[in-house]
């Protein structure tokens, strides 16, 4: 258990009536948050670099699709008689 003066006891870690700069309870939560925020930054970035991939995906089958379709247009332009 982590001792703490009576004011973090009762209003929390904002609370803190210790003459220390951060008390042992306010740097703990501190740096939990910023970790939570890294890791919201992090799955956002994720989510974007995902949609991305999405789309270069759907991109990349428009043009195999359209590829195929040139070349049986081209097989059979050449099948005529000239």
């Amino acid at each position: 258990m982590i001792p703490m003066c009576m004011g973090a006891a009762v209003q929390g870690p904002a609370g803190c009536t210790c003459d220390v700069p951060e008390s042992r309870v306010e740097t703990p939560t501190r740096r939990l948050a910023e970790a939570h925020a890294y890791i919201i930054r992090l799955e956002e970035k994720s989510q974007a670099r995902l949609e991305h991939q999405r789309c270069a995906w759907r991109t990349i089958q428009r043009l195999r699709t359209r590829v195929s379709e040139l070349e049986r247009a081209l097989a059979a332009r050449e099948d005529l008689p000239s």
